[in-house]
């Protein structure tokens, strides 16, 4: 994932004959919290899923990577990351509503993760990952 420079969804592995495709964005912008950054990847997402299940349905799964840190203690961080499990699309569903359901998820799993009393807190967001089966 450290060599994705472009901003963008950017295919960066695929496997058993493309049936299995991984598209990854990378936080690349200075946007500092989930919410921006999700809602600047939404339209992009929506549009890439849209394409792929053109042919036919497809499964996806999304994956939000984050490093966390402890304020004033050195050297703790902790690399993190929210999942989405993999879901049917169909060329009639309704991708938006999906996709902003599956946003709600990710900031209520981060209002989980840091009020659980660990003291650790956003330190940066590394990226979107989006696994696409056929």
């Amino acid at each position: 994932m450290k060599l994705v420079k472009a901003s963008g969804f950017v295919e960066t592995r695929s496997s058993h004959a493309r049936k299995i495709v991984w598209y990854y964005k990378k936080k690349i912008d200075d946007c500092f919290n989930y919410h921006t950054f999700l809602e600047s990847s939404n339209d992009e997402l929506i549009n890439l899923l849209k394409l792929l299940s053109v042919n036919h349905p497809i499964k996806y799964n999304l994956k939000l990577e984050s490093t966390f840190k402890r304020p004033h203690v050195d050297n703790l961080s902790e690399t993190r990351a929210f999942k989405i499990i993999a879901k049917e699309i169909f060329t009639d569903k309704d991708i938006r509503n999906v996709i902003e359901k599956d946003f709600t998820r990710f900031l209520h799993e981060e209002d989980e993760y840091i009020g659980k009393g660990s003291g650790f807190t956003l330190e940066y967001m590394d990226g979107l990952l989006l696994g696409v089966y056929k």
